[in-house]
This record gives structure tokens, C-alpha cells and sequence, in this order.
């Protein structure tokens, strides 16, 4: 299931550098 990987690496990605709003624009882009 690559799309679930996707998603756990994501905000993983955002909460280390601390930008929700760019979690939020690659979740929209995706």
C-alpha cells in the first residue's frame, strides 16, 4: 500500500520541520 506510506511519511515530514501549512499544501497536491 503505497498510498498509506505516503501518508506516514508525510506528516512525519511536516512535524519535523514544523510547517503545517506545507503538510497540508502536499496533502491538497497529492
Amino acid at each position: 500500500m503505497p498510498k498509506m506510506k505516503t501518508v506516514a511519511f508525510i506528516p512525519a515530514r511536516g512535524g519535523s520541520k514544523g510547517v503545517p501549512g506545507k503538510n497540508k499544501k502536499i496533502f491538497a497536491g497529492k
